[in-house]
């Protein structure tokens, strides 16, 4: 890390020791002096990124996660969603956004962006929070069995991680979405 401050200090423009230096500093939780140097690198270097090797969209897409981890939502979105502009089809971008946005209060555009995500990439369903908040945004909206769907995978993923609280509180929810949507058949 002292090489690539060196290299900054000396060579302000050096977009290889901005991008360099972010991504370490991202992956060290420094998120304020990281983005320091994400915003240098963005801003000297072409939308789609130098090469191979300096992606614009890695940069948007670790940057987001980390403002997203951080609550720092509009921040957060505003990166994903470049890298959408960027590379349409990255599902890890769509599923974070539908975090992002569901934690905004956008929960029709959380259940676009979570669908878009499972369709490109079922590995990136990683969140029991946001298939409870959109089981009950569905729940809501009378679409029980969606909202069924989406808690019975909140609950396995919770019994997965071996978080017995949270598994007997959307146990609970669970068993409520299901006596809705039977009585909703009748």
């Amino acid at each position: 890390m002292t090489y690539l401050r060196k290299a900054v200090a000396l060579e302000p423009d050096n977009v290889r020791a901005h991008y360099d230096l972010a991504m370490i500093l991202l992956h060290s939780g420094k998120l304020e002096e990281a983005g320091v140097h994400v915003t240098a690198a963005l801003a000297r270097m072409p939308a789609e990124g130098l090469d191979r090797q300096y992606p614009a969209v890695r940069l948007h897409l670790d940057y987001g996660e980390a403002l997203l981890l951080v609550y720092r939502l509009p921040e957060a979105k505003m990166h994903l969603l470049k890298v959408l502009e960027l590379e349409p089809t990255n599902a890890q971008a769509h599923g974070w956004l539908a975090r992002v946005v569901a934690s905004l209060g956008d929960l029709e555009g959380a259940l676009q962006y979570h669908t878009e995500a499972m369709k490109l990439d079922p590995g990136v369903d990683d969140s029991p929070w946001l298939h409870d908040v959109l089981a009950e945004h569905l729940c809501r909206k009378r679409r029980f069995h969606e909202a069924v769907r989406h808690e019975e995978r909140a609950l396995a993923m919770a019994q997965a991680a071996g978080d017995e609280g949270l598994a007997a509180r959307l146990q609970k929810t669970l068993e409520y979405y299901r006596r809705l949507e039977q009585a909703a058949q009748r």
